[in-house]
């Protein structure tokens, strides 16, 4: 009997200790059993595979290629690089991304010259290609040509894909979706967020007409905070405090994005706002609740 259970035991060991070693590979194939995402660097072969195959093939089968709106260079096309950003989870995925890569097919640039990342809706992916890239939203083409970025579609195109891809790739004066965020992005790469905060009301008023709404750039901040760029994250709710005053969702993003070991009063003081428009907010009365036990 004794060996019986040790037996059982060291069968048991050696079970758990397989499962923890393959931990990687049983985690995959759990979350597309699931919930069909793919997550990480992909290729069109991939999306050609059942389940994704269901809305890739179809879409990239039934969309007609503009060409008269593709005055191109093939041969100049060659020294094009190409990031997609997309969400297999996401609707403008599923219909842009089979698109884009027809269009791609019939102009002759080849898969080595395109890479593909799957998010989680997080926006994030295990071999953290987002970081420093700040993709908002998917999904997100971004061209490159000798290491410098030309521009981005995001999301969907504002004319066409073949018109929007032509003007980026020729140069030509183009804005994209969300073109308030992509403003402020540049703002903090090129200045500063010390230079936003600064200039906030001058900044507000001009951008305020590019935002949809708050969410906007609530996501904004979220996308800034995962991109470690903490102090561009909490400038970027500010501004949305400016431009959208007395939401509570505004207030609780600030008190998330301040630094909780030297801006505790500025903490204390969104939650107070909080619980003044809500008195039985959870997240509010979990960080008041937080900051009595840390003494603060």
């Amino acid at each position: 009997m004794k060996q019986l259970n040790a037996l059982a035991s060291l069968t048991l060991i050696l079970i758990v200790g397989m499962m923890l070693t393959y931990h990687p590979t049983f985690a995959q194939i759990n979350q597309e059993e699931t919930s069909h995402m793919l997550v990480g660097k992909i290729n069109q072969q991939g999306l050609e595979k059942s389940p994704y195959s269901d809305w890739f093939n179809k879409n990239y089968e039934a969309y007609k290629v503009k060409t008269q709106e593709l005055p191109l260079d093939k041969k100049a096309l060659r020294k094009l690089k190409i990031t997609i950003f997309l969400g297999t989870w996401c609707g403008d995925s599923k219909r842009e991304v089979p698109r884009f890569l027809k269009i791609a097919q019939q102009l002759g640039v080849s898969p080595s010259q395109i890479k593909m990342i799957a998010l989680k809706r997080n926006r994030k992916s295990p071999g953290q290609e987002y970081k420093g890239l700040n993709i908002h939203h998917v999904p997100t083409f971004i061209i490159s040509q000798d290491q410098k970025e030309l521009g981005r579609i995001i999301e969907e195109p504002t004319q066409s894909l073949e018109a929007d891809l032509a003007k980026i790739i020729q140069q030509k004066a183009y804005t994209p979706h969300f073109a308030g965020s992509e403003y402020l992005l540049k703002l903090f790469a090129q200045k500063s967020a010390t230079y936003v905060q600064q200039n906030m009301k001058s900044i507000g008023k001009k951008l305020k007409p590019q935002f949809k709404n708050q969410w906007e750039l609530l996501r904004l901040a979220y996308i800034l905070s995962i991109n470690d760029q903490a102090e561009a994250a909490l400038t970027t709710c500010q501004l949305a405090d400016q431009i959208y005053p007395k939401s509570i969702e505004i207030w609780l993003a600030i008190a998330r994005y301040s630094p909780p070991k030297t801006a505790t009063k500025t903490i204390r003081q969104q939650y107070q706002k909080v619980l003044k428009a809500d008195p039985y907010n959870y997240e509010a009365l979990r960080g008041i609740k937080q900051l009595e036990k840390s003494g603060d």
